[in-house]
């Protein structure tokens, strides 16, 4: 579990802009394929810019898995990335079974949906 969020905050800090932390999201779509995003730099408050929102436009229904990972510049390592209530209303309405999300630098936790 922690390899796969790793790697998704790894995805997110490759954007080269000015935010203190970066959201990556990997999921797994229904056929097995591993569908990625990140979150965008917005000057107001958009959760359409949310990596869970994006990645969900690119999975489709009924991903069994959803990974979601922040990485803080501040702590160098994985934050708290639980969906906000926008994002978990679109992953259920996507049919998202499960989502593990960092909360802390080497801890997780599974959401079941």
């Amino acid at each position: 579990m922690l390899d796969f969020l790793r790697a998704a905050a790894a995805y997110a800090i490759k954007k080269e802009d000015r935010r203190t932390y970066f959201v990556g999201a990997f999921g797994i779509r229904a056929d097995g394929t591993l569908v990625k995003a990140t979150n965008s730099p917005t000057a107001e408050r958009n959760p359409k810019v949310h990596a869970e929102s994006k990645l969900v436009r690119k999975l489709g229904y009924g991903a069994p898995v959803v990974f979601v990972s922040r990485y803080s510049w501040s702590t160098g390592g994985l934050a708290m990335a639980k969906p906000c209530p926008h994002c978990e209303s679109l992953l259920r309405s996507y049919r998202v079974q499960q989502v593990i999300y960092s909360t802390g630098h080497d801890t997780f936790e599974k959401m079941s949906l």
